[in-house]
Formats: structure tokens, sequence, C-alpha cells
């Protein structure tokens, strides 16, 4: 009785304190959707306000499965499980919310109409119980590290079971989540099946609330979503050579680089091209929009820089000789990968939390990381342990890697060998966490 007592004063005191956090954050958002020029309708639809699309998009989805991916990472595991889902199952209704623009358009890109897509309800409690009472979803599945309370609680009042899929707590999100446990741990107690990416992962989660009973410890779906079947080598060459680039270039990676992560890599760039004369730089930022600036800065500095959009409007002309390439469209990141000879993977010097580095690594060059790898700190440790990644903590160290990697090929190669066998190795979590979620997700389908 007295847990049921604290657990109503802390639910009272969410609902009183949310909406007053909520108006604090407002004007962030507001900036950040400025500066992503985001429109107003993922927050009108977030609120709770729908159109008559929305509408008819949840009537449609009624009575089946939502699945909640926060961004274009969660989303590209919430596509990989909806199509192996109805793959088994083509009538199961399936609504999937994500927060960002950007992982709405990446899930309409990856899905069509084959299934709902909406943003996801915000966590105020009316626009919760809105949202549920027009899709009344048979199950709920969050990816990876989405913790709503008030969407638990209410799933919970209502019934409707929830899983959690590609589970994942580092050590410094345990520290962080333990301030918080009295809300934390019953969270987690509510939930029907935790599919967690590893064994420490799964001991952080009991630690935090979870029942050992609901654990599945089923591997990363990371590997499975980020394995390459097919890249556009031959179009990257002939926008190389568009470019100015040397037929037989080395290619010097940047990818999903975060600000001042460039500007590092293009004076490492200028200080090892007198000894590496076919050395080229190519740069993929994190954030497209900012490649216009950047462009200006490095040209600033003395580099021959052109954005890939400008080679795409000289009608396939020559563009004169060229040091640095900055990729300003999207989606082709791994095309670029799969051209590279050594690579760095950004928002990991400068950054924080770090990039997925599973897309490079398959593509046998070697690949470097910086200091900040607190999201894929797990993944990190086994490739180091394994010696097929190359991590390093400042600029200096960056500068030693790529000097090393240009001058001692065959330790490149080990590198990147390694990585390749340890990648193929880690396939098949997907197909583990739709068996384990198999009895909650029958019994969600229709006339069940």
């Amino acid at each position: 009785m007295s847990s049921l007592i604290s657990q109503k004063i802390i639910q009272f005191i969410y609902q009183l304190l949310l909406p007053l956090m909520l108006i604090v954050l407002a004007p962030g958002q507001v900036l950040k959707m400025i500066r992503r020029k985001d429109t107003t309708g993922s927050i009108v639809q977030r609120l709770g306000f729908f159109s008559h699309l929305g509408i008819r998009t949840l009537a449609a989805k009624k009575n089946g499965l939502w699945i909640h991916a926060v961004s274009v990472g969660e989303v590209n595991i919430a596509v990989r499980l909806i199509r192996e889902w109805l793959k088994r199952y083509p009538s199961l209704p399936i609504l999937l919310t994500t927060t960002t623009n950007t992982g709405y358009a990446v899930a309409q890109n990856q899905l069509g109409s084959t299934v709902g897509i909406l943003f996801n309800p915000i966590d105020f409690l009316p626009v919760v119980r809105k949202f549920l009472k027009l899709l009344q979803p048979r199950l709920i599945v969050l990816v990876e590290s989405e913790l709503w309370p008030n969407c638990i609680w209410e799933a919970e009042r209502q019934a409707i079971p929830v899983a959690l899929v590609n589970a994942r707590v580092s050590r410094r999100s345990e520290k962080r989540y333990r301030l918080f446990l009295p809300i934390i741990k019953p969270l987690y107690e509510k939930i029907s099946i935790i599919c967690a990416q590893n064994e420490n992962d799964a001991e952080r989660l009991i630690r935090l609330g979870a029942r050992p009973e609901s654990l599945r410890v089923v591997d990363s779906m990371k590997f499975d979503v980020s394995e390459v079947h097919e890249t556009k080598n031959a179009n990257i060459y002939e926008l190389l050579q568009q470019a100015g680039f040397p037929s037989d270039a080395i290619i010097l990676l940047g990818g999903s680089t975060h600000p001042g992560e460039e500007e590092i890599l293009s004076d490492i760039y200028r200080d090892l091209a007198p000894a590496h004369p076919k050395l080229r730089l190519v740069l993929v930022p994190r954030h497209f929009e900012r490649c216009n600036s950047l462009a200006r800065r490095l040209g600033k500095k003395g580099f021959r820089v052109v954005l890939k959009k400008q080679i795409l409007k000289t009608a396939k002309k020559q563009i004169k000789e060229t040091d640095i390439l900055i990729v300003d469209t999207t989606g082709e990141l791994k095309h670029f990968y799969s051209i590279s000879h050594i690579t760095f993977v950004g928002k990991s010097l400068l950054g924080r939390g770090g990039q997925n580095f599973l897309e490079p690594v398959q593509f046998c060059h070697p690949v470097i990381v910086g200091p900040h790898m607190d999201n894929f700190s797990e993944l990190t440790a086994y490739f180091l342990k394994n010696d097929a990644l190359i991590q390093v903590r400042d600029a200096k160290q960056l500068k030693t890697a790529i000097t090393r990697c240009l001058q001692d090929p065959k330790y490149g190669e080990k590198i990147a060998s390694n990585a390749v066998s340890l990648f193929h190795r880690r396939l098949g979590a997907t197909g583990r966490t739709i068996l384990a979620l198999d009895p909650l997700v029958t019994a969600a389908l229709p006339n069940n």
C-alpha cells in the first residue's frame, strides 16, 4: 500500500512539473526548429492536434502495434522490425511515430504507405490519453531508451503491454538514471519484454528496476541495420573525377562530422599532403545546412574546396584540381564510406556521444574515432579489444593515427580485416528480437 501511495505522489509531482519544464524548454526547441528549417506541423501534431489525414491514419491502424523511434538511428531499427513483422503478419496494423523531422523523412522514404507514420505525442497526460483513445494499440514497442512516464503509466492503466527493443544503458546513463530511481525503477518494472544489446546492458537494466524474467539478451540490431548490401561506387568515382581528384587519389574521409572537426581534419590534411601528394579530403558533415559556411571558411584558409551540388551543376564538366570535397546532400554517406581509404567518424572528437561506426568498418579500410563514444561505448570497447578500431584522444593523436595508416598500409589492413570479421560475426539480432516479441505481437493481431 505504501508503495502504491508513493507512486501516486511521484505521478502527481510529475504531472505538476512537466508543464513548467515544457515552458522552459520551448524557446530552445523553437530556435532549433528555425535553425533546421523544420515546419510547425510536427509540434502541432505532437501536442495532439491532428489533421483529417492524421485522424484517418490513427483510425486505419487502430487495435494494432504502435512502435516509437525517436530519430534516424532508431527509425532504421524500427523499419527493420516492421518489414519482418509485415512479412509474417501482413494484416497487422502498425503505426510508427518519431520525434524528429529527419526521422519522419527517413520513415516515409523507407516505408511509404505500408504503415501509418506520425510524430509521437508529447508526454503530457491529456495528449497521451487522447492519442491512446484514438489508436487503442494492443502493443507498444519502444526503441532503445525511450522511457516516457505518462505513456507507460497510461499503458499499464489500460492493460496495454509495453516492450523495449535494442535496449542499452551506458555506465554514464546508469549514473544519471539512478538520480531519478524512484521514477525510473517502476517504469522498467512495468515493461513486459526488454531485448537488451548485451549482458552488461542487461545487468544495468536490472539494477535500474527491470525484472530479470523480462530480459532477453539478443545483441545489437545496429549490426543488422548497418549491413550494406550495395553501394554506388561507380557514381562516386565519377563524382571524384569531376571534382578534380586524381584517379588514384587516397581518400581521407570525415563522416558525420560536427563543428570544429572539419577544421581539424583540414589542418591534418594540409600537414600531410606534401608527403602524400595523392591524398585528398572528403567531408560529410552531420548537418548538411552547415556546408556552405564551412566551404567559405575552408576557402579562406587557402584550400581549394568544392561542394557536391556545385559539381552536379557543371553538367559533367571536370572542375580544376581540388583539395577538399564537401558533400552537401543527404543519404549517401555509405557510398562515400565504400571508396574511402581512411575514415574518421565524427561527433566523437569535439562532439558528444559519437556516431555509429558500423557502416564504414565493412569496407576494408581503417576507421578512427575520437574519445567521446558514450552512445556506442560497449561496441567501441569490443572493437578496440579485438584490434578492429582506432581510438584517439585529441587532434594530435588523430594526426598520428592517420599518418601511421598512410605510412604502414599493413597496419591499416590488419585493423580493417579484424573489423570486417567482427561485424559479420554479430549479425542476427533482428531475428532474435522478432522471436522474443512474437507472443506479444501475435496477441496484437486482428481477431485475436
